[in-house]
């Protein structure tokens, strides 16, 4: 057999129950066809999971998957994916990371790892170039994920590459995650509370391997000095670079898109206070890295004498983290905002999900104070009492935290009222800070994705709504990027029409192929993509040898988007569950699109023709002809 290239067509089986490891072949044929990452996840979900399987339970698997692009050294290729069934919305769950440990793992000789069962007790996986053990990590449990990390690189070394869960994991907080290296983390669907369950605290691989076989070395080489030199050039790349995604801040702002107060408002008076550009300027120590990327879009953080924990360790607040613990808290502190990321960050809590519950909370007692009688009140701004319900979210505290710790959908639940109306979420798991009331794509998009809200599933409408302009006011999008794909019209970013739903389809699909190849798409998305879709397509062939095309690379999207919903419905996740909260319903109080609300009549017709568009019948389910045409029959729901 000829070795494979790109790959290892290797995949570790660790079984906790019995502590046995196993490596056996994938199969080329499987890999051929899934490719890898998301798509390589949900396969092997619908394989090997039950129906309406308890997450929490002994019968979840956790799949830890990469590509044949990981690993390979170019610019913007650094991610893996991890997949199981979520413990915050019972459906999948699917989430990428960057970093350095998806690398390590291929040029360690695996593509991917299935955990199953449940250890007696702490353990922690090992691997080094073809050998795995599954050590005692009794003095690891109850330690902060730094502590561990520090720990576990004493003893294998610098090299060595640190996947873990941490205490919020540990004591089953659903929305716990998984972080590498402490800056890099698949944040979403509470990933860090199966890990927690099973009893496997880390992953650590440590590779002597410097480089993976690929078919054609010699062009891959010549691609990453064209990407090296278009990134540092690149209009929208080269501002990535100095300030990462914390630079979305303030157009976000001035956009009236901000998520405020629990998404009450679309901006924010204080914006400027906790804008990426000022707290790097007071707290900022450089950047870092993922694996083999020219980017440097990574937050440093200066150590803060009075943070309950080491600031220097966990690097800066993404975007995402500065804008779910600052504005939509109402924190107006930039050093707050730091150290509330460094704590979720040792603590091993999303970020995302901590702030929308606690937002939830604030709103809760301003409205409904009667529902919460006998808990202390939370105001907004109050960094202290912030700082202590996430310590007493981690740790699972009686009453109201626990409550908290299962995301804000069963909180509301559990405390009626109208609370529900405004817990922002799909699916159980919490809006990213992103305001879909000016983004009717990004909502859309949120409102069927398999795994929840999630912002990174579709284009968002305010960077192709235009003829396109490389300028960094507009992010260097381009529509010009998307006519391989047919997409030459720009249109309205507050629109749902069928041709707005045609271009949806056509898009979801392409976001998706990053998370297939495990890509970042800073790089390669027409929002700020250095390199094009014919170049994602070379690479992939020049990596393994294949003969592909974009259009085989859209059909394992479509194919990995109808697995991801045959995995929900098995679950008990149907068509009812493909909607938006309440308040995207209701007009933005506050801000440039203040008034500005999602139709739901267009959004009812919208999600009909979507499912139409995808070959689903009214309830979401894909029909039988559509599987069989993407050769996935055997999943028939």
């Amino acid at each position: 057999m000829a070795e494979p290239m790109g790959f290892n067509n290797r995949i570790l089986r660790v079984s906790l129950n019995d502590g046995t490891l196993k490596s056996e072949e994938i199969g080329t044929d499987i890999l051929r066809k899934y490719i890898g990452g998301t798509s390589l996840g949900c396969y092997y979900l619908l394989k090997e999971i039950k129906e309406k399987i308890d997450p929490l339970g002994p019968e979840n698997r956790i799949y830890f998957t990469t590509s044949p692009l990981t690993g390979v050294r170019f610019s913007g290729n650094a991610r893996h994916s991890v997949s199981c069934i979520s413990p915050l919305t019972g459906g999948l769950a699917s989430s990428e990371a960057g970093g350095w440990w998806g690398s390590s793992l291929k040029l360690a000789g695996l593509d991917a790892v299935a955990v199953e069962g449940v250890s007696p007790h702490p353990v922690y996986l090992y691997i080094e170039d073809g050998k795995y053990e599954l050590k005692d990590a009794s003095d690891l449990w109850g330690k902060t994920t730094g502590d561990v990390q520090i720990l576990l690189k004493e003893r294998h070394g610098k090299t060595a590459r640190v996947l873990q869960t941490g205490p919020a994991g540990e004591n089953l907080v659903r929305y716990a995650c998984v972080t590498n290296e402490l800056r890099h983390f698949n944040g979403r669907g509470g990933i860090g509370a199966v890990m927690g369950y099973k009893k496997i605290r880390a992953i650590v691989v440590k590779n002597i391997r410097k480089s993976i076989p690929t078919a054609d070395p010699e062009g891959i080489k010549e691609y990453a000095r064209y990407l090296n030199s278009d990134i540092k050039n690149h209009p929208a790349l080269g501002p990535h670079g100095e300030l990462g995604t914390t630079r979305f801040l303030m157009p976000t702002n001035a956009g009236g898109m901000l998520p405020t107060r629990n998404f009450q408002d679309g901006c924010f008076e204080a914006a400027e206070d906790v804008s990426g550009e000022e707290i790097a300027r007071l707290y900022g120590d450089g950047s870092h890295t993922c694996f083999a990327c020219t980017v440097h879009c990574k937050r440093k953080m200066k150590r803060m004498d009075d943070s309950p924990v080491d600031t220097s360790l966990y690097g800066g607040p993404e975007y995402e983290s500065m804008s779910t613990l600052g504005p939509l808290l109402g924190v107006t502190d930039p050093g707050d905002v730091v150290k509330l990321n460094a704590l979720c960050n040792a603590m091993g809590l999303d970020t995302i999900s901590t702030g929308v519950v606690i937002s939830w909370l604030m709103e809760a007692f301003e409205k409904e104070p009667e529902r919460l009688e006998g808990y202390e009140k939370i105001c907004w701004n109050d960094t202290e009492k912030i700082e202590t319900l996430i310590m007493e979210i981690c740790s699972r505290k009686e009453g109201l935290p626990r409550l908290l710790a299962g995301g804000c959908r069963a909180a509301a639940e559990t405390i009626g009222g109208s609370t529900m109306d405004y817990a922002i979420q799909v699916k159980g798991q919490e809006f990213p800070a992103h305001e879909p009331r000016g983004k009717w794509n990004v909502g859309l998009g949120m409102a069927v994705n398999a795994a929840g809200a999630d912002h990174l599933v579709v284009a968002h409408d305010v960077v192709i709504d235009h003829e396109g302009d490389p300028a960094p006011r507009f992010g260097g999008a381009d529509l010009t990027d998307l006519e391989p794909i047919g997409l030459t019209e720009p249109l309205p970013s507050e629109s749902l029409s069928p041709r707005k739903i045609r271009n949806f389809v056509y898009l979801q699909q392409l976001w998706t192929v990053h998370d297939i190849l495990d890509l970042c798409k800073f790089t390669s998305i027409p929002e700020t993509r250095s390199y094009t879709l014919r170049h994602i397509v070379e690479l992939l062939e020049m990596a393994t040898g294949w003969k592909s095309s974009l259009f085989d690379l859209m059909k394992c999207a479509e194919r990995s988007h109808n697995m991801a919903r045959l995995i929900n419905l098995r679950m008990g996740i149907g068509a009812d569950q493909d909607t938006l909260p309440e308040r995207m319903f209701e007009e933005i109080k506050k801000g440039a699109i203040k008034g500005h609300k999602i139709d739901r009549e267009e959004f009812r017709k919208a999600l009909k023709l979507y499912y139409e568009m995808m070959n689903w019948n009214e309830q979401g389910i894909p029909r039988h002809g559509k599987l069989v045409e993407l050769g996935i029959e055997e999943f028939s729901a």
